[in-house]
């Protein structure tokens, strides 16, 4: 039994009170709000596993009761629209959204969205076998879900941090877009290239990357992207004395740079 707190926040008390009954019958426990001000509140209140934002809403709108809430929040939002054009779609994704659905909907996919995101979340995943992974002054620690250059915490939104964590698992490896995406969402949206670049952009702007001249984040062109991954003298000596096929010239090492995921 599932028993994970949501907050369901729209404006039209019907769609609310419809979603509520279905997902408490799934095993969810509901809690609603009608405008943007009211689930923000909600929010901070019970903080909960999940969040449903619906956008058109009085008070605070749903994009801008996004925004507000990734200043202080990665809980996982699914946005519910009318709206259908990938214009909507990438401005509430790289506004940190996790998913979006078009309404009308169906329950029965809501709630397997909803289980998807929360299998993706620390609570749900098995620890990971390399616990730490140090690239010159980027590090992430898998278990504590954290990110840090220099030493100082970066916030990401649960997908980007995600992204980051599958590129790291696989540094110096090309990751397709395709391969991206259906580790990070699903295989429903293997040609939304869009999200990748969305989030990558988000990303980079987050840990002072440059795309044209990546430290960390390489963009492969109309393929996907790498880690670039990083090690100081010795660590890269170490490493060419254990595998001496991976080039460790400039210390910035290239493991498997015909390797395509």
């Amino acid at each position: 039994m599932r028993k994970h707190s949501v907050v369901i926040a729209d404006d039209d008390t019907t769609i609310c009170h419809i979603i509520e009954r279905h997902l408490r019958n799934e095993g969810f426990e509901p809690h609603l709000a009608f405008d943007g001000e009211q689930a923000l509140r909600l929010i901070e209140e019970i903080s909960p596993k999940i969040v449903i934002l619906d956008i058109m809403m009085p008070k605070v709108d749903g994009l801008e009761a996004l925004k507000r809430l990734r200043t202080w929040s990665s809980v996982p939002v699914i946005i519910l629209s009318a709206r259908s054009t990938t214009a909507d779609k990438v401005l509430c994704i790289s506004s940190g959204a996790d998913d979006y659905m078009v309404k009308p909907f169906s329950l029965d996919e809501l709630t397997a969205r909803i289980d998807m995101i929360l299998r993706r979340s620390p609570a749900m995943r098995v620890p990971p076998a390399i616990p730490l992974f140090h690239s010159g002054d980027f590090s992430i620690d898998y278990e504590q879900r954290k990110v840090r250059i220099n030493g100082k915490e970066i916030s990401l939104t649960p997908r980007e941090y995600e992204i980051v964590s599958l590129l790291t698992r696989h540094a110096g490896k090309i990751l397709s877009y395709e391969y991206i995406l259906k580790n990070v969402w699903d295989n429903e949206y293997q040609k939304e290239k869009v999200l990748c670049h969305v989030h990558i952009r988000s990303i980079r702007s987050k840990i002072g990357d440059d795309a044209h001249a990546p430290r960390y984040i390489e963009t492969i062109s109309s393929v996907g992207y790498r880690f670039i991954p990083y090690f100081n003298r010795d660590e890269a000596i170490s490493i060419n004395r254990l595998f001496p096929t991976v080039n460790c010239e400039l210390y910035t090492v290239n493991f498997c740079s015909n390797c395509l995921l």
